[in-house]
């Protein structure tokens, strides 16, 4: 079964099928070897049940890490094999999907090569697409439903319970043959037992990659080799992003266009590029979990919970619920502390924090860590300072810039300390620069609730 997969993958090169100058086509990421044979398992057991239930699968991980890539390689496995089943597609982007109706209708419609027509009800076209299917099941024996960004679907077609309960209640008959095949970038979307959904899908994780994948895709986007200087900037820049695919194929793009200009011009465009995710992240982020982030960049990193705790005056019970979201939304790298007690929790994108520190705390360029190692990069330097500035880039960040706005912090109405959010130019909490110069900064600001 792997060695089926592998050959596959190695010649499944769509998606990362480059053609600007000194580039050619690049191999596909063949770190998700596993990920894909997992789901293509699942699929050939489903296919084997004499009855339903089938086992449903959602893929897991942060955006940019191959969940869309697998998605596709799976489909496209299965249709070159003699495999007994239907996979359909639905639209990566589902916005005219707003009720468990159009949900199934839009299946149909896939399934039959169709225009999408207006849905009836819940019975008319659930029993539609069973009998469509049934006129197939003698050459296939399981309907595939690949759905993306399963959560997202969950709140415009399926957000009350009523409607996940008739979603569940399709999906249990023992007649199914239905396996449904989702992403998620947090996962959890099963996880509560009061959920209608509870416990129905196989979870199959996404992490990060390794630096001999990062380094086997840099070699495949550059069709000209690269000097022993150019491969440890490179390295030091990987250890500095979120390590995905997405991370490295941008990488390679913004250094391919701007190295001749210089590192700190590379380091910029990869910002400018991941702007609007930033901007995204803290708009995302709860009041708390924005606190605790701001204190984290502004006043030093990695902590432990119990640290920031009492950097912030609060209980540290407070501190569990926002470091729970920033980890659920892959925001943080967790290490042992020393001591084997505590575990110290730091930012997993310095490129993200770097962004942050500009631009909401309006730290100095001269004062920011991933330009000042690029800097010395730049130079005429020894093996040993370059072997230096690779684990600096990926251990402690503790500079804590003098332009950092200190945190104000108030007694709230349930007894706990929280910075206010009703001092002069903060937003939930968060002191912005409040400068015309630095008006954009405050639109960075983190907003949302707790």
């Amino acid at each position: 079964m792997q060695s089926d997969v592998v050959e596959f993958l190695k010649a499944y090169r769509d998606l990362y099928n480059f053609s600007g100058p000194g580039q050619r086509a690049m191999a596909p990421p063949m770190f998700h070897l596993d990920a894909v044979e997992q789901v293509v398992s699942e699929a050939r057991e489903n296919a084997a049940r004499p009855t339903g239930p089938m086992q449903h699968m959602v893929i897991v991980g942060r955006p940019g890490s191959g969940k869309t890539f697998l998605t596709h390689a799976f489909a496209s496995l299965l249709g070159t094999t003699t495999f007994p089943g239907k996979v359909v597609r639905l639209p990566q982007f589902q916005p005219h999907i707003q009720s468990p109706e159009d949900f199934i209708n839009e299946v149909y419609a896939q399934l039959e090569g169709e225009a999408v027509k207006p849905a009836g009800t819940w019975e008319e076209v659930t029993a539609k697409l069973d009998k469509a299917f049934t006129a197939r099941s003698r050459k296939q024996r399981l309907l595939i439903l690949v759905a993306e960004d399963f959560p997202g679907l969950l709140r415009r077609a399926f957000s009350s319970h009523g409607a996940q309960a008739k979603l569940r209640n399709w999906l249990d008959r023992a007649e199914s043959r239905v396996m449904l095949v989702t992403t998620s970038d947090t996962g959890g979307i099963d996880s509560e037992p009061g959920d209608p959904l509870f416990g129905i899908f196989h979870a199959v994780s996404l992490g990060e990659i390794a630096m001999t994948n990062a380094e086997a895709l840099f070699d495949a986007r550059f069709s000209q080799g690269r000097q022993v200087g150019e491969e440890r900037l490179l390295r030091f820049l990987f250890l500095l992003t979120d390590r995905t695919p997405k991370a490295v194929n941008v990488l390679a793009r913004t250094y391919a266009q701007n190295v001749k200009q210089g590192l700190r011009f590379v380091i910029a465009d990869y910002q400018r590029y991941y702007a609007g995710a930033y901007e995204f992240i803290l708009a995302d982020l709860g009041q708390r979990a924005a606190n605790c982030m701001h204190d984290m960049i502004a006043h030093g990193e990695p902590v432990s919970q119990s640290d920031l705790a009492r950097r912030l005056g609060v209980q540290q019970s407070l501190i569990a619920q926002p470091f729970s979201e920033m980890r659920r939304k892959h925001l943080l790298r967790e290490e042992s502390a020393p001591s084997g007690r505590a575990k110290l929790a730091s930012f997993a994108d310095r490129f993200f924090v770097s962004f942050y520190r500009q631009t909401v705390l309006g730290a100095d360029e001269r004062h920011d860590i991933v330009l000042l190692l690029g800097t010395i990069l730049e130079g005429p330097v020894s093996d040993e300072i370059r072997e230096a500035v690779d684990t600096t880039a990926n251990a402690v960040h503790n500079d804590s810039p003098a332009s950092a706005p200190p945190m104000r912090k108030e007694m709230g109405s349930s007894g706990e300390v929280w910075p206010s959010s009703s001092s002069q130019g903060s937003l939930n909490g968060v002191r912005c620069p409040t400068s015309a110069k630095r008006s954009r900064s405050m639109m960075l600001c983190p907003r949302g609730s707790s």
